[in-house]
């Protein structure tokens, strides 16, 4: 990649409320993780890379990028590693250490922000037509699947029109795809995964009104699990 998501703190700052004092060098270290703990979960770099002329992707990138990083850096950034060991902040200018209450309230309201920008970066790269995404381990996982998608997910259950949520759910949902496959016959379950080429009007009508109730108890077993 040629281009980083972010070089300063003022960069940073376009997407999250934060201390234009604090150098660029104390949050490198935390966009850096961020985009290798989460962004590098669902995009191989290679993806990342060839995605990155583009400024639509870039934006988006960035949107989730940095709420995460900043939600990284906030048990850390509370506290100072110094000679005299670890120590906090006194108060200052009439502000004081914010309660661990209010440190975890923020932590989770920037980690739901970026997430969900995550959500809209992921259905952005899936709209892309002839993108290779074969390098994407998680995203090749969701192929084979009777509950392929977030859209075909969520015909059932709601996950809050989350790709992340749903990409999350794809090794439940292979394993209860997996008991399905155990308790109907070999046959059976390769004509619902590969229908024939030209089935009969009947058989077409049986197949889908099964896959459908398969994909149903699908979602709705992995929901139950889920809550």
């Amino acid at each position: 990649m040629t281009e980083p998501f972010f070089t300063s703190t003022a960069q940073l700052r376009s997407h999250v409320r934060l201390s234009a004092q604090i150098p660029w060098e104390s949050f490198e270290c935390y966009v850096d993780d961020a985009v290798e703990t989460y962004l590098k979960r669902y995009l191989s770099q290679e993806v990342i890379d060839l995605l990155e002329p583009n400024e639509e992707f870039m934006r988006l990138a960035r949107r989730a990028i940095a709420p995460l990083a900043v939600a990284l850096s906030m048990d850390e950034m509370a506290v100072l590693v110094g000679d005299s060991g670890i120590t906090v902040q006194h108060e200052k200018d009439k502000r004081s250490v914010a309660s661990d209450k209010k440190i975890e309230k923020a932590r989770s309201g920037l980690m739901e922000r970026g997430l969900a920008a995550l959500s809209d970066l992921l259905e952005f790269v899936l709209s892309l037509e002839g993108l290779d995404l074969s390098s994407c381990r998680r995203l090749e996982e969701c192929r084979g699947l009777l509950v392929p998608s977030l859209d075909a997910f969520e015909r059932y259950a709601s996950l809050g029109h989350s790709h992340v949520a749903y990409l999350e759910t794809v090794p439940l949902l292979r394993n209860l795809q997996q008991q399905l496959e155990d308790e109907l016959s070999g046959a059976v379950f390769s004509m619902l995964m590969t229908p024939p080429a030209e089935p009969d009007e009947a058989q077409g009508r049986v197949l889908e009104a099964l896959k459908d109730k398969c994909r149903k108890w699908t979602v709705l077993s992995a929901a139950a699990l889920l809550a």
